[in-house]
């Protein structure tokens, strides 16, 4: 019989690798965070520096057409390569990326580090939930995804003192390969504890090939907006109806017309991710180029963003309400104000005066608006008993509702700052109107029954 002793050193055996993996993951979470806030930071700096400004919206457009590709091979990847195999793969593939933008002479050449960055993002993303589903016991799973709450507050507070930082003493160029070490190592680590752990029996995801390269075309087209005055329309046109017919064969119709409960939920992300990731898109590159913000500022922008929907989000989650709808009108009015400040700031304002205060706070506004607004959608989109959304299928149909908006969102207006820096305050001003649609969604997404004639399908 084995000793109390021998089995309890069983135990910590068992729980020691569950534990290196899951800090790794979270590692690796928090890295791809700070990277969301270094390319905010940097793009309105290095496109400066560059003479680029006219390939702002090609620039937002690269990485997201390039996952887009990659995607959906995450799963079909991980079905006949080691996981541990792949992620070392996915590795040198970003660092290749980031040395390339590093270096880059020319815009061109950035864009093409960021399009290389995005072939490995995509298929890391599902690669690396596919590692979180099959190799963490259960507890250990929620915990990991428990924890992604934190790892991005902590991104937003260091991800844009980090960038600003480095581009303030040093230069943007040091900014993009100076947290290469942490990302290598924690990449390093899963795919040690992943060696011995056999490929799962996956199969293709929700998101096939044939569909992932036809959004990468929509979103790639719409990006050409700067490059032509005429052309660059009908692209964006052309690019808007490719995507449209893609989205209704991959979201359900009850989300496209956003049918209560659950897929209005759905469909009110979507809306969100327009807002937000549309005014995300050109807050710094606004602040940089019309208000004079310096790199500090940039920073210091960034940072009361991030911290405010972090911070609200984290009270959202330990708080949640029988009746949502108070709470999240509540956001969507903050994000209204915060929107329709911002446009106020830039269209009167000139580098050096107050105005700076006045944008740091609108945009802090539109943060506590996400955080109050986000969580609760989401778990309404995520569960309920939805025909459209079984609960194996929502998750994803979620992810899908958010990627898709919010690569159009941040092409179309980084693009729209591209071909005209002048049109920043209507980029805000007509993000604010939209997001006064969302409290048709929220309150179709809180009715406890459906009305007749609203069945799905």
């Amino acid at each position: 019989m084995m000793s109390p002793r021998a089995l309890g050193r069983g135990v910590k055996a068992t729980r020691q690798p569950a534990f290196v993996l899951a800090a790794a993951l979270l590692l690796v979470e928090l890295v791809a965070a700070m990277q969301v806030y270094l390319s905010s930071t940097i793009t309105p700096l290095l496109a400066a520096e560059l003479d680029g400004q006219r390939l702002y919206g090609v620039a937002a457009a690269a990485a997201l057409v390039a996952s887009f590709v990659t995607m959906p091979l995450g799963g079909v990847l991980l079905a006949r390569f080691r996981a541990s195999r792949l992620i070392t793969w996915l590795t040198m593939g970003s660092v290749l990326a980031a040395v390339v933008s590093a270096t880059a002479p020319s815009m061109e050449v950035f864009i093409l580090g960021r399009a290389l960055a995005g072939l490995a993002s995509g298929a890391i993303a599902t690669v690396g939930l596919g590692v979180i589903v099959s190799s963490l016991p259960p507890s250990w799973r929620r915990l990991v995804l428990a924890f992604y709450n934190v790892v991005w507050l902590l991104a937003s507070l260091v991800g844009p003192a980090y960038a600003a930082w480095l581009s303030h003493w040093l230069d943007w160029r040091w900014a993009l390969v100076a947290y290469l070490p942490a990302l290598i190592l924690a990449r390093l680590l899963i795919a040690r504890q992943l060696e011995r752990v056999p490929p799962p029996a996956g199969k293709e995801g929700r998101l096939p090939l044939r569909q992932g390269l036809l959004l990468a075309t929509g979103v790639a087209l719409i990006s050409a907006l700067t490059l032509s005055a005429v052309w660059g329309w009908l692209a964006v046109i052309a690019g808007l109806i490719v995507i449209a017919v893609v989205a209704r064969d991959l979201v359900p119709t009850s989300v496209l017309r956003a049918a209560p409960v659950q897929p209005a939920a759905v469909a009110g992300l979507g809306l969100l991710a327009v807002v937000y990731f549309g005014a995300n898109a050109v807050a710094a590159i606004a602040a940089h180029d019309l208000l004079g913000f310096n790199e500090l500022g940039l920073g210091v922008l960034l940072t009361a963003g991030g911290v405010a929907w972090s911070l609200t989000g984290l009270w959202c989650g330990a708080r949640p309400l029988a009746d949502v709808a108070r709470r999240a009108h509540l956001g969507v009015g903050l994000l209204a104000f915060g929107l329709s400040t911002m446009a106020v700031a830039v269209h009167t304002s000139a580098p050096g005066q107050p105005a700076h205060l006045a944008y740091i706070g609108g945009w802090a506004a539109v943060g506590l608006g996400m955080g109050l607004v986000y969580l609760d959608l989401l778990n309404r989109g995520v569960q309920g008993d939805h025909p459209d959304l079984p609960p194996g299928e929502a998750p994803t149909i979620v992810v899908l509702a958010e990627a898709i908006p919010t690569a159009v969102a941040m092409t179309l207006c980084a693009g729209l700052l591209g071909l005209d820096p002048a049109t920043a305050p209507w980029v805000f001003a007509g993000l604010a109107v939209l997001s006064l649609t969302l409290p048709w969604c929220i309150l179709r997404s809180t009715r406890s029954a459906r009305a007749p004639g609203e069945e799905p399908r």
